[in-house]
């Protein structure tokens, strides 16, 4: 399988906590290429990854939803809108280190989705607190991506000028 877009993890020098008690979510929004597409017009999204490092001992489990974006693509100000389109496997907090690694989230239903079609990418976890934390590498000055981080913390708030590692 080829990757639908990425973002190096070279490029992280900030770290978004979330599953804090105050943030729950974290994402990116991209936009779907022409490439590895059939006779439709459509491909198969099937995994996520994310630059991600524990805090402390959370338990439980994360999990990557993949949502369509609000707005119109690459103007800062991307964030998911409606329901979830396709829910990823639930990862254990375990699976994620002290240290900062690509963390996979595979989505055992493939999700068939459009090519030039915006969509926010996102990790939601919920079960720490401010000393037991996952978070989210990004790149928070100098992001080149076209697209934006977004986080949740009651309501969506799109993150201009920053990029996660994914």
């Amino acid at each position: 399988t080829s990757n639908l877009d990425s973002y190096l993890e070279s490029n992280q020098d900030s770290l978004q906590a979330f599953g804090n008690g105050t943030t729950t979510a974290v994402g990116q929004s991209f936009i779907t290429p022409n490439s590895t597409l059939n006779q439709n017009n459509r491909g198969v999204f099937a995994r996520a990854k994310f630059y991600l490092k524990k805090v402390g001992t959370p338990s439980g489990s994360i999990v990557a939803k993949l949502y369509a974006c609000a707005s119109a693509y690459g103007g800062g100000d991307d964030v998911p809108t409606g329901a979830a389109l396709a829910t990823s496997d639930n990862v254990p907090t375990s699976a994620v280190t002290g240290t900062l690694a690509l963390v996979s989230f595979p989505f055992s239903t493939w999700y068939q989705f459009l090519a030039n079609t915006a969509y926010v990418i996102v990790l939601e976890y919920s079960g720490g607190d401010g000393g037991n934390s996952i978070q989210a590498g990004y790149d928070g000055s100098s992001p080149a991506h076209t697209g934006n981080k977004c986080t949740f913390a009651g309501s969506w708030s799109a993150q201009s000028g920053e990029d996660c590692c994914f």
